[in-house]
């Protein structure tokens, strides 16, 4: 039995592995169906997706899929995906993160779905070796041959999957100037703002108001780079330089908890917050926001740190290159190197008056690309134009 539709309307099924991702299309499903879409979403269960329920015009699936390699949950999950497929029938499917983009882009290309996006947003592979990169490569190699177009959420992002034959240039773009949501700066402006709550959620949390705060917020991972944020804070611990570090989020593998153990032993205080549903409040009591990142896509840490006027200090990885520029709009240093991001985050510390200057530079420079508003717009231009061609 497949889904009912409005006479005219078009149908678009967006999907991700886990209800957590859904974040990177925070207001999307909504703006498409001011525009007539009828929309689907789709992911593991929460309570993102769940939130969306009740929301006119948007239905919600369910799916439950597993983030590693697993050949019996990924084929009970392809089959989940294929009755999916069958029973909505979208004019166009918008899948990212590897799971999702691979069982359901494989789904869509079986039923022959008009027009398929696969939306780049990182590439897992870049920091794995051995069997597991080559499974990784397959993976994404299949995703994009499956899809008619690939979208990259940035350029550096883009290029390295073309470099790694996963993708042409043909076949790949970069919509505006990347990412896949942007940010709310009038948000992150007001809770930056909020004082009160500043101070209160600072004692809460026992940060010393006297010490610089340097704050990191993601996934604790190894692929973060948090192992060379801890030498770095050796470094600077042995060198007189005094700070905090604030940690936001939660632990991902269990190189997450070694890298915990070893900033608890940089001897610099430690503050791990965990998860937060909102992240705002905890960047508006850093002093500098540290991405030393291994890989990235676009990432929206970066972003969101801009937005709240936080100095950016970050590796040169992919993605992490496209937002700042060494001492223009934040510091930028060589992946690996505990001694380069020791420096920078030295400078940002002591140098308040040039941290002040380039925070400003990067508000103004996502004011100008990356209002979520805009790059939303964006989307949705592509996606109509895309599936008017094809149908």
């Amino acid at each position: 039995m497949t889904s009912r539709r409005s006479a005219g309307s078009r149908r678009i099924l967006i999907g991700v592995t886990i209800d957590d991702s859904l974040q990177f299309h925070a207001g999307l499903p909504e703006s498409l169906v001011e525009d007539g879409w009828d929309v689907h979403v789709v992911s593991g269960p929460g309570r993102r997706l769940e939130s969306l329920r009740s929301t006119r015009g948007v239905t919600v699936h369910p799916l439950s899929m597993a983030r590693e390699p697993n050949i019996g949950q990924d084929i009970a999950a392809l089959w989940k995906w294929i009755r999916l497929i069958y029973r909505v029938r979208p004019d166009v499917t918008l899948i990212g993160t590897p799971k999702a983009a691979l069982l359901g882009t494989l789904a869509a290309r079986a039923f022959g779905v008009p027009y398929r996006v696969y939306e780049l947003l990182g590439l897992r592979m870049e920091t794995s070796r051995g069997p597991s990169r080559l499974v990784y490569r397959a993976m994404e190699w299949l995703t994009a041959t499956s899809a008619h177009e690939v979208i990259a959420v940035s350029e550096s992002l883009r290029t390295l999957a073309i470099e790694l034959g996963i993708t042409t240039r043909a076949r790949s773009s970069v919509l505006g100037s990347g990412s896949c949501n942007g940010v709310d700066t009038e948000r992150f402006r007001h809770v930056s703002e909020d004082s009160v709550r500043s101070e209160a959620l600072a004692r809460d949390l026992g940060i010393d108001g006297r010490v610089p705060v340097v704050g990191f917020v993601g996934r604790l991972t190894r692929d973060k780079g948090l192992p060379e944020l801890a030498g770095a804070l050796r470094i600077l611990h042995e060198s007189g330089v005094t700070i905090q570090l604030l940690v936001v989020g939660t632990v991902d593998d269990s190189s997450g908890h070694v890298a915990l153990d070893q900033l608890s032993r940089t001897g610099q205080k430690v503050i791990a917050a965990g998860y937060q549903d909102d992240v705002a409040p905890f960047y508006a009591l850093m002093d500098v926001f540290c991405l030393p990142s291994l890989r990235e896509g676009l990432p929206n840490v970066i972003l969101e740190s801009m937005a709240s006027r936080t100095i950016v200090v970050a590796t040169d990885a992919t993605g992490s290159r496209d937002l700042v520029e060494n001492g223009i709009s934040g510091y930028l240093v060589s992946l690996g190197s505990e001694l380069e991001l020791a420096e920078a985050l030295r400078k940002a510390v002591l140098d308040r008056a040039a941290s002040e200057r380039m925070a400003q530079s990067a508000l103004l420079m996502v004011e100008g690309r990356y209002i979520t508003r805009d790059v939303q717009r964006t989307t949705r231009a592509f996606l109509r134009a895309g599936v008017e061609a094809r149908t």
